[in-house]
């Protein structure tokens, strides 16, 4: 063979490697296999079963079977959280068998939700949402701008009893006897405290209370155990209203704005407990400057579990700030929720159930890893409530990120 023809030949092996290689640099989107992404105990039991999942935009997609129907999650957290709902529920259905003798009818196995009731929990507008203006602006001493009487908060998932105040505050009660969120836009919770309330308003003042007591407690790993029950007591014993008025005082503290902490409150994605969760977390981070910060990323959220993401973000913050290192400041950049400790660490929080290696992920991270370098910190870290995959992990420590990942396990 020709000198020329073995260069030729060399050349295009080193062509061909380097395009192999270019090509290999990158994952496709990963198959979710339930075993990988939530502990075994989370997976399965007598009263449900967690399917595999797929991979869609930012979030995996899971489907449940379980005895009080199917359901659709989307996102790790909305997964734990359902799937945390469907055990309690279970308890108490299991319950008011024994105290009936084992009277319970079941069709097929299901729990069943009308239509009608499904459709009225799911999308009717609660009246007693009245305007900032008269519930909030008459009691504080910061009122913020008036909001007109025509806006109505319609949130995701509430039935406050067709507007009867004895019945909310029965379903209330009985939401916080068994660990439950009155506010769940899980349609079987909402028929559980419906009927329960139901039956205490007509004088069984025992009805749907559990035999033992449940505690306060939350599907999540870093939640704080105490805040957790104030926040429970909280919902249990105020009204919207009144929560309302608690969360635009605690905003104002914190030198959120007028317009955004409106905004906040009035935000359709977030349920009154989760907007009360998320405001009495970041008052954890007594000390912290631009708190205001998040509220200006929370409201971007466009979906239910977007809004869960950013409820366990202000819990991962709290849990850093409390136990790892505390926080000196907040900052909302490119799109992202970023945290400087007072050690000089940057935390940066991507709202995804798995990161992998992505030509995105891959420029978005060096993006990630110029701008913290650049502004002189020590180290930057990724605090992440979901997985994160071997590639992309070790590519994330060869960029000189540390990973904190699956905090809410």
């Amino acid at each position: 063979m020709q000198l020329m023809e073995k260069l030729v030949i060399r050349h295009l092996g080193v062509i061909l490697f380097l395009c192999s290689t270019a090509a290999a640099a990158f994952e496709d989107a990963p198959q979710i296999h339930i075993s990988e992404i939530i502990p075994p105990s989370l997976a399965q039991s007598v009263f449900y079963r967690v399917e595999e999942g797929n991979l869609a935009g930012k979030y995996i997609r899971f489907s449940i079977e379980s005895d009080f129907g199917d359901f659709d999650v989307e996102s790790l957290p909305m997964l734990v959280t359902r799937i945390r709902e469907l055990s309690i529920l279970s308890r108490a259905v299991n319950q008011e068998q024994r105290e009936r003798g084992g009277s319970r009818k079941y069709d097929g196995g299901k729990y069943q939700v009308s239509a009608d009731s499904a459709m009225d929990i799911l999308t009717r507008p609660i009246s007693t949402a009245t305007n900032v203006a008269g519930q909030v602006g008459r009691k504080l001493e910061d009122p913020g701008p008036e909001v007109s009487p025509e806006v109505r908060r319609e949130y995701m998932a509430v039935d406050q009893g067709k507007d009867d105040p004895v019945m909310s505050m029965h379903k209330r009660n009985i939401a916080s006897q068994w660990g439950l969120n009155v506010y769940s836009s899980n349609a079987a919770v909402q028929e559980f405290l419906n009927k329960t309330a139901s039956a205490r308003s007509a004088g069984r003042i025992a009805a749907g209370a559990p035999a033992i007591s449940r505690g306060v407690s939350s599907p999540f790993s870093i939640a704080n155990r105490q805040l957790e029950m104030e926040i429970s007591l909280l919902v249990k014993n105020k009204t919207i209203s009144e929560l309302d008025n608690l969360n635009n005082q605690m905003l104002s503290a914190m030198h959120v704005g007028d317009g955004l902490r409106l905004q906040f409150l009035h935000h359709r994605a977030y349920s009154p407990r989760g907007k009360t969760a998320v405001i009495h977390y970041l008052d954890l981070l007594q000390g912290v400057v631009n708190r205001s910060a998040f509220i200006d990323r929370a409201v971007t959220a466009d979906s239910e579990s977007a809004a869960l993401e950013y409820e366990v973000a202000a819990m991962m913050l709290a849990y850093y700030h409390d136990g790892v290192s505390p926080l000196l400041k907040l900052v909302a950049h490119n799109g992202i929720l970023e945290a400087v400790t007072r050690n000089d660490h940057i935390l940066f929080l991507p709202m995804a159930d798995i990161i992998y290696w992505s030509e995105e992920n891959a420029g978005f991270f060096n993006n990630l890893k110029q701008q913290a370098s650049q502004a002189g910190y020590s180290v930057w870290e990724i605090l992440t409530a979901g997985d994160v995959t071997e590639e992309a992990a070790n590519r994330l420590k060869g960029l000189g990120f540390e990973l904190r990942k699956r905090m809410i396990f």
